[in-house]
């Protein structure tokens, strides 16, 4: 299904991305890639897939892959066409030539029949990701891309992807897939493959383990009094909910997905009215799960002072669209500080980071906690246990 030999892929502004790798796979089995942000991951995928000189890269080598393919990328938005759930698999049913009016039935099996209707900007990650995983299965490809596909989504949405790709390989397919954890995968893939700098490695060294102070509690930033939310004709997402934070606090808001924890910090934001109840924040600043929807300069001292570029670790001078999700989210954190919140609103700050890239958005959060309170919608459990206190949602 997929025979390659890259022996060079490259970009204008970095040479020698990815090199030296050999790739051959048969019906039904899948390789696993590893390795930490920049070492070439997602250009493999490029390469597999042959948008590398849509992407403005150059290849240099030989890629043969036999029949469809589909591709889940590492931002969830990035992998949607339709402006409804519905109308999003219904595409890819037509575009494999099969029946769209079996739409409902694929949104069903990854636990989001009930949001058919809802315009796909308003999903959260967690949501869209399922979505994602309607889609692909709808197009029943001959090869399946996984780019952090695991990224944003909960126990249950890991648990429905492993059993996807199962399936997927069980029919004759054949997958590469990209993650930072290996765990969901023993016992599925066939092979793992582990990048470094570019090129075939047989380990990584660790990454270090984030920690952070606590910061005395300050003046109080936020406050919840029994706060309702659903949109008009839809059943309540958020009910019954109070809380309070501090400048100086961490709070983190867990569920799973579709329980409430973005909207929770839409209307903390302020772009989501209550249905009932008080709200009241002190200059807030949310960054959501796609930090490119909160920067808005071209490059990074557009965003931030070089003081702070230098204490978030990120380079001057670089184009915000070529930094790597974790560069993205420190440079946004970044850009948050600089405005002055008082209430600073992460969305998903860890989710598809290895684990260096983690560790620094982990220590800028600390870093910001100095100057403000903050309320983290998060998976990522190592990332609760941090924060000063916990909310779980469930069933709003």
């Amino acid at each position: 299904m997929i025979d390659a030999r890259i022996e060079d892929a490259s970009y204008p502004s970095r040479p020698g991305a990815l090199r030296g790798v050999g790739l051959r796979l048969r019906p039904g089995e899948a390789v696993l890639v590893l390795g930490r942000s920049g070492s070439g991951k997602t250009t493999l995928l490029r390469a597999l897939s042959g948008i590398l000189r849509e992407a403005g890269g150059s290849l240099k080598g030989r890629v043969s892959v036999r029949g469809s393919i589909y591709v889940v990328p590492q931002e969830p938005w990035d992998g949607i066409l339709g402006y409804t759930p519905l109308m999003d698999v219904a595409l890819s049913l037509s575009a494999s030539n099969r029946d769209p009016r079996a739409a409902d039935s694929y949104l069903g099996r990854v636990g989001i029949g009930s949001l058919w209707d809802r315009p796909c900007h308003l999903l959260s990650a967690g949501e869209a990701r399922r979505l994602n995983l309607a889609s692909f299965s709808a197009f029943a490809p001959d090869v399946l891309l996984l780019d952090e596909a695991s990224a944003f989504l909960d126990e249950g949405g890991k648990g429905i992807l492993v059993e996807q790709v199962e399936e997927f390989l069980s029919s004759g397919g054949s997958a590469v897939i990209v993650d930072h954890d290996p765990t969901p995968w023993r016992g599925v893939v066939s092979e793992t493959l582990i990048l470094e700098d570019g090129a075939p490695t047989d380990g990584i060294p660790p990454a270090p383990e984030p920690r952070w102070e606590k910061a005395p509690k300050g003046d109080l930033v936020a406050e919840v009094e029994d706060l309702w939310f659903r949109f008009p004709g839809s059943r309540w997402i958020l009910k019954d909910v109070s809380l309070s934070v501090s400048r100086g606090e961490v709070v983190a808001v867990l569920g799973p997905n579709g329980s409430g924890k973005t909207t929770l910090l839409r209307i903390l934001l302020g772009a989501l009215r209550p249905s009932r109840g008080r709200v009241w924040a002190s200059r807030p600043l949310m960054v959501p799960e796609n930090p490119l929807l909160f920067l808005s300069g071209a490059r990074t001292e557009d965003e931030a002072p070089e003081e702070l570029l230098s204490e978030f670790g990120l380079p001057k001078g670089r184009a915000c669209r070529t930094l790597s999700s974790g560069e993205r989210r420190r440079l946004a954190i970044a850009a948050a500080l600089r405005e002055g919140a008082d209430l600073l609103l992460l969305d998903e700050p860890t989710a598809g980071l290895d684990p260096w890239s983690r560790s620094g958005v982990v220590e800028a959060i600390g870093r910001a906690r100095e100057h403000s309170g903050i309320v983290i919608a998060t998976h990522d459990p190592g990332l609760a246990s941090m924060a000063d206190r916990t909310i779980e949602l469930g069933g709003g």
